[in-house]
């Protein structure tokens, strides 16, 4: 259990991918879960199947934190339910299809909202309650598009990743010895659901196998360094030695670069997020 027994984390975008791993990692070391998304049912029969493998218990809280009231409809539950949050997990986020000034304004609040909004506030208001204990976990996952120049159609989604890697990693300078630490999980190309519902799977298949990473196992190296506090983790080999690459890269060589494979694997309109 790992010293994990009696403690709970919260974890959003639960339904699927990234998520979904994350929740079965910390089932798998003993830890209670919230669970949160949009979709209820596949909530329920994740917190079902997690609690007859594992031992734990676990609530669903459906939510849009799309919504600019959904975190804090989020928090006002845990706290009627009386939950302690030991670990807070930033998850929930998606990709919006299509070169920036032709997709929807509204499509972009909500990712805006989602993966900047929604990380900043529930941090705000789940950590006080975590520094006054002395202990407390946050995971913000963001993703090596934070390091990397963009894709077309990826314009607010990196932008909104390499917001989440400078607000943890001031964060954690923030919170130093106070028993609360945060860590950026910052994960490349990962073989789940994500490519499927943003409608570029078949051309991300493309990419070099060395490029892709097991969802499981990407969760399972992200929980080790959340727990053991580290403020920017990069799972895999491949993508810490491309990230570290092309960062050395003169912009206009890395941009180059980038937009070369964006055009090898047709990517256009839509937006590949990793």
């Amino acid at each position: 259990m790992n010293g994990s027994a009696g403690k709970t984390a919260l974890i959003t975008g639960a339904s699927a991918g990234i998520g979904e791993a994350l929740a079965k990692q910390f089932a798998k070391n003993g830890f209670d879960l919230i669970l949160t998304a949009r979709r209820e049912d596949r909530l329920n029969t994740l917190g079902a199947a997690l609690k007859e493998k594992h031992g734990i218990s676990y609530w669903v809280i459906p939510e849009d934190l799309a919504d600019p009231g959904g975190p804090k409809r989020l928090f006002d539950s845990v706290q009627d339910k009386g939950l302690q949050t030991d670990v807070l997990v930033n998850n929930a986020g998606f990709s919006v299809q299509g070169v920036y000034t032709k997709t929807s304004w509204k499509d972009q609040c909500q990712l805006i909202q989602t993966m900047i909004g929604a990380v900043a506030e529930l941090t705000h208001h789940f950590l006080p309650e975590m520094t006054a204990r002395g202990y407390g976990r946050i995971a913000n996952v963001a993703s090596i598009t934070a390091f990397l120049p963009s894709c077309p159609g990826q314009t607010l989604y990196s932008a909104s990743k390499a917001f989440v890697v400078e607000f943890t990693e001031t964060l954690n300078v923030e919170i130093k010895g106070t028993g609360v630490t945060a860590t950026a999980l910052c994960p490349g190309f990962i073989d789940s659901e994500f490519h499927k519902q943003s409608g570029v799977d078949e051309k991300v298949k493309v990419l070099p196998w060395f490029w892709w990473m097991d969802v499981d196992r990407m969760a399972e190296l992200s929980y080790r360094a959340t727990m053991a506090g580290k403020p920017l983790y990069v799972p895999g080999i491949y993508n810490k030695l491309m990230t570290g690459f092309v960062s050395r890269l003169p912009r206009r060589v890395a941009v180059g670069l980038v937009s070369r494979v964006a055009r090898q694997v047709n990517i256009q309109d839509p937006a590949v997020g990793v």
